[in-house]
């Protein structure tokens, strides 16, 4: 009975549908590297560097979206058009603001909306800053994956997901105080 216990668990915490097969947890906190490598992007492999700087990566071979959010931006390091405004709704729901190339009926803009009939996952990483105070790089924590709930407007398009698992109440109390 513990290990039937242990092992749905542990299901919990995987990405759920479709991405079982990705090394991958919510919850846990990830260097981008590793989450573009586990999602198929590239690889960590020496001499293969994985070349990926914009907040979005759409990962084929997993048919996956992955959305990178810093949360506080620092603007002397993001131009104004980059200054989204992401945030935690409630531990369930997230705002998130796609880029500014994005509308409802570009190829991308549809993906993201609807999903489902694309065939497509999409999991949200996010962290408070880009980096910490001592100039490091700050991992990511993995939200997992997000159904679409309702969206506004266009390049950008601004989207509330809900989760498939809520967020720690630390990282939802860092998520939602951007909004304020």
């Amino acid at each position: 009975m513990k290990l039937g216990l242990a092992a749905s668990k542990h299901a919990a915490k995987g990405l759920g549908a479709g991405l079982q097969d990705v090394p991958l947890l919510s919850h846990a906190t990830y260097r981008r590297e590793e989450i573009l490598a586990a999602l198929q992007y590239g690889s960590l492999e020496l001499g293969k560097n994985v070349q990926h700087r914009e907040g979005v990566a759409w990962c084929p071979a997993t048919s996956t979206d992955a959305f990178f959010v810093t949360l506080n931006k620092d603007d002397r390091k993001h131009s104004a058009t980059t200054m989204y405004k992401d945030y935690a709704i409630s531990p369930e729901l997230f705002h998130w603001e796609s880029q500014n190339a994005t509308s409802p009926g570009s190829s991308t803009g549809r993906r993201y909306l609807d999903k489902d009939s694309h065939g497509s996952k999409i999991l949200i990483f996010i962290r408070g800053t880009a980096d910490d105070a001592t100039g490091l790089t700050v991992p990511y924590t993995c939200l997992g994956q997000v159904d679409y709930v309702q969206h506004v407007g266009e390049r950008p398009i601004a989207i509330t997901w809900k989760l498939h698992r809520s967020m720690p109440a630390d990282v939802y109390a860092t998520a939602a105080a951007v909004a304020q």
